[in-house]
């Protein structure tokens, strides 16, 4: 059925749920996983001081320790199960397009995100990331809540 499933997180609680369904899914289905983080771009409604501190090298964890330890531990959670597993970091990019973008170009099959259900001004505020990869994608979409 499905063989490259792209999970994606930002490290909340949240998305540890949807790495764990993501993971249970891939194992049932003998899929291998890419687990995918995006560091937005500063913005004036996400400032620089809020992302961290700001570094051209994908892989420094150094200066990316949250990134760092929720793509570890999605790792981790796919080596128990026997999975094999590929984590992106992906800098100074939004997140919705930057899954579709990574799904295409690794041939992922199936996406797994998440999404807090939010409503009205906080949707429009906060963006409903989840609700963009719907609506721009031709790939089955597992959304998490």
């Amino acid at each position: 059925m499905y063989k490259h499933i792209l999970i994606g997180t930002d490290g909340s609680s949240l998305a540890q749920k949807a790495v764990a369904t993501g993971v249970a899914v891939a194992h049932a289905l003998g899929a291998s996983i890419t687990v995918l983080m995006v560091t937005e771009p500063p913005t004036h409604l996400v400032p620089e001081a809020m992302i961290g501190t700001t570094s051209e090298n994908e892989h420094d964890i150094e200066h990316y320790p949250d990134v760092a330890a929720a793509l570890g531990t999605a790792r981790d959670q796919a080596a128990v199960m026997g999975l094999s597993c590929t984590t992106v970091h992906v800098l100074y990019k939004f997140p919705a397009e930057t899954i579709l973008e990574v799904a295409q170009a690794r041939g992922c099959d199936l996406i797994v995100v998440a999404s807090h259900g939010r409503r009205g001004l906080a949707r429009l505020i906060l963006r409903g990331e989840a609700l963009r990869v719907l609506t721009q994608t031709r790939l089955p979409v597992l959304v998490c809540r």
